[in-house]
């Protein structure tokens, strides 16, 4: 087996190794290769001069960017590849927080050396840089299977594309929404699961009964027509995270503050040896976390609005930024605000827009975004403590770029309009809209109307069935992805199973 990593994060890195070690063992034929998007100079250079698994080839997206300062990368070169991937070159530079990071408008940068090269040229440069690198890379290697844990960037979007023109299969690990279930999905650089969706089409071709859903599927669909849903993993964490910073003590605040700014100089006055284009600028990061960390502490519910009882009313959640959610999955509607103003513009005179701001997101807005919501007449900015499913469960309709809000009221059975892509927005779920046009006339349907969509219950039923089937669980992910760094050749006994797992996976598709 020849399997190329799109290394992301230290940890992904770490776990990617310790998968390799793993088809080794079922392979000991294999070879290896891969591109680190790490940060961290000490994990690159562990895996250079690391003897347990053989690596062709190990990139870094530091060198392919330095080396992209210089690149010569004509017209026509990028008119080519324009014609080859099928899709927007434009589309990979939204995709990346820190060489796209103008198209980043409603969310706090922290700023990085890369960012100074903005140019129409150095964009040119760095985008060619990379797709003449994957192609010459990939047709020396000529890779089996890609496996990325993460698409979150320019460099990794731009791999699958470039495996998509060169019709080299690839697997991209996914959230399934539901607790710790994961999906790999298969040559889809957006989050769609092919394989599940054909399963669930040939399930509702063939309809006959209702199937059985497992226990830990029904009980998740059940709570949802309950009123107390399944809270996210992720949301409980935001809101632990939020309260304790706001039951700290000032002294213990402040000192931690100053231990900030202490690192911040420190790292300032001795920077690594090794220090690449997307290295954080010390200062930059202080005053990132200082003012995010003041916001949540001095957080004030009276500065926002909280929903009426009897008024009708739509509801947009805001999503992270920047984010994937948008930034990859709907580069279109990266934008909140413009898209925001397009909703206040074709709504229902009769109703309101509930704008609900993403707890994560306090103190990490740019100055004037929430006064460019708050211009409209008919919008009001909603607190982001309130609850996000009692908002879901009231409002008339429920609009979402990408994210879990949309899925969480199609469990609910509420009416839903998407704008971005997801796992869920093909299927007839929903209604889906990919561009502003039409948008009054579809919303007057949906809410006066009441438009149904293709799908209803029973659809939706054999759908969480084809997930379950199509899904695997993965205990304790968020630690395990999310969480430590791993040591350089020191993961713990739940990196080494998920690995292995993973490995296990890998090798069933590849075969």
């Amino acid at each position: 087996m020849k399997l190329y990593f799109g290394f992301n994060l230290q940890t992904h890195a770490l776990l990617c190794h310790e998968m390799a070690k793993t088809i080794l063992e079922e392979e000991p034929d294999s070879r290896f290769a891969g591109i680190m998007t790490v940060k961290g100079g000490r994990h690159e250079k562990w895996l250079k001069k690391q003897t347990e698994v053989p690596y062709d080839l190990l990139d870094s997206t530091d060198a392919i960017e330095k080396r992209a300062l210089d690149y010569e990368a004509s017209v026509e070169r990028i008119a080519e590849w324009e014609r080859r991937l099928g899709c927007p070159l434009m589309d990979l530079i939204i995709a990346d927080r820190n060489i796209g990071h103008r198209y980043v408008t409603d969310g706090r940068m922290i700023r990085t050396d890369i960012m100074k090269y903005n140019s129409h040229e150095d964009l040119q440069r760095f985008l060619c840089c990379f797709l003449d690198t994957f192609e010459e890379h990939l047709t020396q290697f000529k890779p089996d299977l890609i496996f990325i844990p993460v698409i979150a960037n320019m460099p990794l979007l731009a791999l699958v594309r470039v495996c998509q023109w060169m019709d080299i299969p690839f697997a991209v690990l996914r959230s399934a929404r539901i607790g710790n279930r994961h999906v790999l999905s298969k040559n889809d650089a957006t989050e769609r699961f092919a394989d599940i969706e054909a399963a669930y089409h040939k399930a509702c071709e063939e309809g006959g009964p209702l199937p059985d859903l497992p226990e830990e599927f029904d009980s998740y669909l059940k709570s949802f027509k309950t009123d107390a849903p399944e809270t996210p993993i992720w949301a409980t964490s935001v809101s632990q995270s939020i309260e304790r910073l706001q039951k700290m003590n000032f002294f213990r605040f402040y000192g931690e503050m100053g231990l900030r700014l202490a690192l911040a100089c420190r790292r300032r006055i001795f920077p690594p040896l090794k220090r690449d284009l997307r290295w954080k600028k010390p200062f930059s990061t202080f005053a990132f976390q200082v003012r995010q960390k003041t916001a949540v502490r001095r957080f004030k519910p009276g500065r926002f609005d909280e929903p009426r009882d009897s008024e009708p009313f739509v509801y947009f959640p805001l999503h992270l930024s920047p984010e994937a959610s948008t930034m990859v999955l709907a580069p279109d509607f990266v934008n909140q605000p413009n898209l925001i103003d397009h909703l206040a513009m074709r709504i229902p005179l009769s109703h309101k827009l509930y704008v609900k701001e993403h707890p994560t997101m306090i103190g990490r807005r740019p100055d004037g975004f929430y006064d460019r919501i708050r211009r409209h007449a008919n919008v009001r900015l909603i607190n982001p403590m309130v609850n996000s499913m009692e908002l879901t469960r009231r409002a008339d309709l429920i609009t979402s770029i990408t994210g879990t809000a949309a899925w969480e009221a199609i469990l609910m059975g509420r009416p839903v309009l998407m704008f971005g892509e997801s796992y869920f927005s093909h299927l007839g779920l929903c209604h889906r809209l990919g561009e502003p046009s039409g948008l009054g006339s579809l919303m007057k349907d949906i809410i006066f109307e009441e438009k149904k969509t293709e799908c209803g219950p029973d659809e939706l039923v054999r759908f969480m069935k084809c997930l379950h089937d199509g899904s695997f669980d993965i205990p304790d992910s968020i630690e395990v992805f999310w969480g430590r760094i791993i040591p350089p050749g020191k993961p713990n006994d739940k990196e080494i199973r998920v690995a292995r797992m993973l490995a296990g996976r890998l090798l069933k598709i590849k075969g």
